[in-house]
């Protein structure tokens, strides 16, 4: 099976998951088991052993595993998977979030350069953008994007009020409009950062951060938290694989397991995930149910239409806390609006903020 039939198998849903209201950055509550039938053929994961066979997990991941049998996730399938991960989590997930944190504490940061170009955009949307994002060409790519799948993207804006070129600028500003899915197992992510408690988990980190023995109290903190953080995700996405027979070692995410085109967490998945195509199922990975999917998690975080360039980055942000994100998703939709193209629905351009004049 290649890899695309994989991704369109592993994140498939029933279509009556219970929302529930949530932003992007709070801690995942756990997923109720759901069923979906797959068919034989499709089932590649690798069998357990037998019953006498012996399993032997390495100590570093025990508590895991008694943390998930006490929630309710337990037998020889789940011990398996901890078999699998090996003797070793990865430093990377969770040293590279305590490198963020500590880096934006504690070190000094150069004040960056005035771009040559400050001012906000024609549209009124606000600087700075990502470099290299907010390109002709670019506009050009969601532009041949949406008129590919125009009637996703039709009726996901009729729905949720969320404009086509909006939708299609954060797909692309999340994962190129699915070229670029993570490099990472979102699985192994998960489960190392939520096995990474304390400092001596991730010593090729450490010796990055000036200062830091002198600030090893504050670091344990900050792992405790993202460890329970990783956690309820990594229980999330384990909840999904075996309630769906999903090998979760074949689950691509982000460097924080995020999965699908839109970048939900595991824990978004029965919160905001759509079936946008009407086939029965939910896939994050088809097109038409990641553009339902992001248009629905913005609308139940306050998206409204004809809202001024402001209230939009405000809600923009509730999905990545960011202001750079969102001027960058809102500016290159202003540049795909420029592009000709069919037409998804009607509704008037989103006003700029007033500017003061100076006379």
């Amino acid at each position: 099976m290649n890899r695309a039939s994989w991704f369109r198998l592993l994140l498939v849903l029933p279509v009556c998951l219970v929302m529930g209201s949530c932003s992007r950055a709070e801690q995942a509550a756990p997923v109720a088991p759901v069923t979906v039938e797959v068919p034989v053929a499709e089932a590649t994961a690798p069998a357990t052993p037998t019953p006498s066979e012996p399993l032997t997990v390495a100590e570093v991941w025990k508590p895991l595993l008694d943390r998930l049998r006490q929630d309710g996730l337990d037998g020889q399938e789940i011990a398996y998977l901890f078999v699998r991960l090996g003797d070793t989590p990865s430093q990377d997930p969770m040293g590279r979030k305590v490198q963020e944190l500590y880096t934006g504490k504690f070190l000094p940061r150069p004040k960056p350069a005035s771009p040559k170009d400050s001012a906000p955009s024609a549209g009124g949307v606000p600087r700075p953008w990502y470099k290299g994002f907010v390109t002709d060409a670019n506009a050009r790519r969601c532009r041949t994007f949406i008129n590919t799948h125009i009637e996703a993207f039709k009726a996901a804006e009729e729905s949720y009020g969320v404009p086509t070129e909006v939708a299609a600028a954060l797909l692309f500003v999340e994962t190129r409009l699915g070229d670029y899915l993570g490099e990472q197992n979102a699985f192994v992510t998960l489960a190392s950062m939520a096995a990474s408690r304390s400092p001596d988990a991730i010593p090729d980190w450490l010796d990055k951060l000036p200062g830091v023995e002198n600030r090893l109290d504050w670091v344990s903190a900050r792992m405790e938290d993202k460890a329970d953080w990783a956690y309820a995700e990594l229980r999330a996405l384990l909840e999904y694989s075996v309630a769906n027979g999903v090998d979760p070692f074949e689950i691509p995410g982000s460097g924080y397991g995020a999965v699908g085109l839109c970048q939900f967490m595991p824990s978004n998945l029965p919160r905001y995930a759509v079936d946008g195509d009407g086939d029965g199922i939910i896939d994050l990975f088809a097109p038409a149910d990641a553009v339902a999917s992001l248009s629905n998690y913005l609308a139940r975080h306050g998206w409204k239409k004809d809202m001024s360039i402001p209230e939009q980055i405000k809600v923009l942000r509730r999905y990545n806390n960011l202001a750079v994100y969102a001027n960058t998703i809102l500016a290159l939709a202003e540049k795909i609006r420029e592009i000709p193209g069919r037409p998804t629905v009607n509704r008037p351009l989103p006003q700029p903020p007033t500017m003061i004049s100076e006379n």
